[in-house]
């Protein structure tokens, strides 16, 4: 018995060492290539994008002036509304009432429309420049053997290398390429 658990544990050492030895044709395993990217940093000095800020800011300041007039409109009924309430039937104070809330909830439909006018904008605008930034950062991946490329802007890591930061790499690539419209 002793002898068959002496060949058994012979084995068993020869197989954890032959497990050890990479196969003829095979290499040994290479190790995780990692790295981080701010995209935050990239869409706001990427090419094209401070044009598209702008725009963004040019139309918001129009919507911003939209509500304005909407608000100051708003605000001259109601103030109306309050100095006659007094004076009013109660059937007419009811549709008066009934009129400003009617005008409030159009007011603020047209706030989300505008909203989601400019959220809309805001894509279009940076699609082309995602799509470059997303092609970059692939190729970088690719080029460079990266098994990882992680976003920084948002991640919740304490710490990690500066080394590892292929920010300013992507940038370069695409002020050396400038995104298709």
């Amino acid at each position: 018995m002793r002898r068959w658990l002496g060949s058994v544990r012979f084995l068993t050492c020869v197989a954890a060492l032959a497990a050890c030895i990479p196969a003829p044709g095979l290499r040994a395993q290479e190790p995780m290539r990692i790295g981080h990217v701010n995209t935050e940093r990239i869409l706001a000095e990427a090419p094209g994008a401070p044009e598209a800020e702008a725009e963004l800011a040019r139309l918001g300041e129009r919507a911003d002036a939209e509500v304005a007039e909407m608000s100051a409109e708003f605000d001259s009924l109601v103030a109306a509304y309050e100095r006659d309430r007094e004076l009013l039937l109660p059937n007419i104070q009811q549709a008066r009432e009934t009129e400003i809330t009617q005008i409030q909830a159009r007011h603020q439909g047209r706030v989300d429309q505008m909203a989601q006018e400019l959220q809309q904008l805001r894509i279009t605008l940076f699609a082309p420049i995602v799509n470059q930034m997303t092609a970059v950062i692939e190729a970088i991946r690719q080029e460079e053997g990266y098994h990882i490329i992680f976003e920084m802007a948002g991640a919740e890591l304490t710490a990690a290398d500066p080394s590892l930061d292929i920010t300013d790499e992507v940038l370069a690539r695409m002020r050396a390429t400038p995104a298709a419209p």
